[in-house]
């Protein structure tokens, strides 16, 4: 297996119309990234989608809420790559070069 040139994480709770477009705008990047996403407990079915609509994505249910900074902390130490980034879900990446080294 090759390893990702980057990692983006993205840790959410409730916003799962967001996590599309931020999911959608990552896997649009011009090189071999991995996308990890911790969803903090959310009831309004982010984890579902994103496991249903972005399989190459690898998913983090959280039970119970965590918080974003312990998510973040989480996500950095789950990647795989030594270039990560980290993005909230309201968030996307705007040009297909942005996480290039």
């Amino acid at each position: 297996m090759t390893l990702p040139e980057a990692t983006v994480v993205i840790t959410s709770r409730q916003r799962k119309t967001d996590m599309r477009r931020a999911l959608e705008s990552c896997l649009l990047q011009d090189l071999n990234i991995e996308v990890l996403v911790f969803d903090d407990a959310s009831e309004d079915g982010t984890a579902d989608m994103v496991a249903q609509e972005f399989p190459s994505v690898r998913l983090f249910r959280m039970q119970d809420r965590k918080g974003y900074i312990d998510l973040r902390k989480l996500g950095f130490a789950e990647a795989r790559s030594t270039n990560v980034y980290s993005i909230a879900a309201a968030a996307h990446i705007s040009h297909p070069s942005t996480v290039r080294i």
